[in-house]
């Protein structure tokens, strides 16, 4: 029985196969005597659509709001499908014993591996190990961290850290610009991030809009002694202006 490693790109997949002298070229794979090193290309599945869940979701009707599926389901991202259907047949079909998630150190590294296992279908027959370095994948830095696996379930946390931000923006963004859209009459996209960084934009920029400058006042005072001289300003904690000539 093999170990299947899975990582998040081909680059990196290359990196193992370096350091754990797999050099068996296949379709989608890289094959040794004890490894099979495969890869993702980023993310290779997505939320389903309203309308994969329900027909009727796929109208955009106010009276349908909000669209909260009874459980959420992935889909393959059509330009990375072949890749996919690679993975879960390596992941299903063939003997392995051990999966090895290698993607990235990090929430969207953990979850970019958990929803393709989870899309699989992988079985609970195979122990599931997790690397995780964010050091440079030098041959010794692979080998060091093959050796130091972790059982993969110490990361639950973290995938279902990102599950959540999946479907937050998922919920945020097919609720929010159904509503704004049906609205204000236009197609408009509303994000989890997006729009409230778009507020912030706009906030900043009324405030430019609306600025009107007032006069102020700075003290500064030459000093001098046997020591030498200098200039001083006048500050009070963090107030460094006055208002008002009769102040200064």
């Amino acid at each position: 029985m093999k170990t299947l490693i899975l990582t998040e790109k081909p680059s990196v997949a290359r990196d193992f196969a370096s350091a754990l002298n797999v050099r068996g070229q296949r379709d989608g794979y890289l094959e040794g005597d004890d490894y099979i090193i495969t890869w993702a290309i980023g993310h290779l599945v997505e939320l389903l659509e309203p309308e994969d869940y329900d027909a009727r979701w796929k109208r955009w009707n106010l009276g349908e709001l909000p669209i909260i599926p009874e459980q959420f389901k992935y889909k393959p991202i059509p330009r990375t499908e072949k890749q996919l259907g690679v993975i879960k047949r390596l992941l299903t079909k063939t003997p392995i014993d051990k999966i090895v998630i290698a993607t990235d150190a990090g929430r969207e590294g953990e979850v970019i591996a958990r929803t393709i296992l989870l899309f699989s279908d992988v079985k609970d027959d195979k122990t599931l190990e997790r690397f995780w370095t964010s050091q440079a994948l030098t041959p010794q830095v692979v080998r060091e961290g093959i050796a130091a696996l972790k059982p993969a379930s110490e990361y639950d946390r973290l995938w279902k850290a990102g599950q959540c931000r999946q479907i937050a923006d998922w919920l945020v963004g097919m609720n929010g610009s159904r509503a704004a859209t049906i609205r204000m009459n236009g197609l408009f996209t509303v994000g989890r991030v997006q729009t409230a960084v778009l507020s912030l934009l706009v906030d900043r920029r009324r405030e430019r809009e609306n600025f009107k400058p007032k006069p102020y006042w700075l003290l500064r005072a030459f000093f001098s002694n046997d020591k030498g001289n200098w200039w001083g300003a006048w500050f009070k904690a963090d107030q460094t202006r006055l208002n008002t000539e009769k102040e200064a």
